[in-house]
């Protein structure tokens, strides 16, 4: 069985490929990376290449699912990325029923929708900071020039990608100076209003497109330097980007809600108890939702909750009478 018996034998030469892996973990969380004013900061960053697209977007990302607006009688085939995250939509199981009663937060009313500053993207992001430094001083004190050039490279693109997509969310939900402890947002603007995006360096297509095309060649020089690098950089870049997907790996697999301010609205889960409930069946979570909207009109605008036949038609006119003896005081 054959084993290398030198340092000196040891290939690494593809340690440059580890510099673009690890594309769905930023990818997952490439709103908030940019959102935070840390992505001008210069650090090393896994697959830097995911905040190079072609084209950028011009809103959030949204969550296909069905809404239904029961007073306006408004629908839509999406939910919002901010209001998905409010009500941490990703937690829930397949058939849940909830009910939450969203007001705006009285202590922090116009307090505009953020990045957390302590969060778990700061922690990666001085991690990566950390790194950079940690690298260009050891590149300079071993006199590894192309392992410096690496450094610097790779550093600043996540500088030049930072501003090329450095973002803010276009406000359109009005201050509201509350004159009551609670004050209810507008549905509309957090369930069926496009969350658009506003960037706030970058405007023109040809600007980003020239700066897309200099991070593209900055990250393939970086690579090409990395892999002229010595055998111990090499070994210490090949270990810090494993450090690095492991970071991000693990920030991009935590619920959303570590990573957003939403302290300007308050959530409160109110719940209804129905005898011999089980949210493992369609029908009893629909009929839970008929409970907590104490109607079924809302189920009939299109198909989003029940098809449109006359044997669901009839399955909801029983459950509106359901809900008039609960309603009444009788059990069903």
């Amino acid at each position: 069985m054959f084993f290398l018996d030198k340092f000196s034998k040891f290939q690494i030469d593809v340690v440059g490929f580890l510099a673009i892996l690890g594309e769905g973990s930023i990818s997952a969380n490439v709103h908030i990376i940019t959102f935070t004013k840390w992505c001008l900061v210069p650090r090393l960053l896994p697959a830097p290449q995911v905040l190079l697209p072609a084209q950028r977007p011009e809103d959030l990302k949204v969550k296909e699912a069905y809404v239904t607006a029961i007073e306006s009688g408004n629908i839509s085939a999406c939910i919002n990325h901010v209001a998905h995250v409010l009500i941490d939509a990703e937690d829930m199981h397949r058939y849940e029923t909830r009910c939450v009663r969203i007001v705006r937060n009285p202590k922090h009313p116009d307090r505009s929708i953020r990045p957390k500053r302590l969060s778990p993207l700061l922690a990666v992001n001085i991690l990566g900071f950390s790194c950079s430094v940690g690298l260009l001083v050891t590149s300079i004190a071993l006199e590894d020039g192309m392992s410096m050039l690496a450094t610097l490279c790779l550093s600043f693109l996540s500088s030049l990608t930072g501003i090329a997509n450095h973002w803010d969310l276009v406000a359109k939900d009005p201050a509201i100076q509350p004159k009551s402890d609670e004050v209810l947002p507008r549905g509309d603007l957090l369930y069926f209003t496009r969350e658009d995006i506003r960037y706030t360096m970058v405007q023109r297509r040809g600007i980003y497109r020239t700066i897309s095309l200099t991070g593209t060649l900055l990250l393939m020089l970086g690579v090409i330097f990395l892999a002229n690098a010595t055998k111990a950089l090499q070994l210490a870049w090949a270990v810090i980007y494993v450090l690095l997907n492991a970071a991000y790996w693990s920030f991009a697999a935590l619920p959303k809600r570590f990573h957003w301010d939403l302290d300007r609205y308050k959530v409160t889960e109110i719940d209804i108890e129905r005898p011999n409930s089980n949210d493992n069946r369609f029908t009893d979570a629909l009929f839970k939702a008929i409970l907590f909207a104490q109607g079924a009109d809302w189920a009939r605008i299109g198909e989003a909750a029940a098809p449109r036949t006359k044997v669901w038609d009839d399955w909801l006119d029983e459950a509106e009478t359901a809900l008039i003896r609960i309603s009444s005081g009788l059990v069903v």
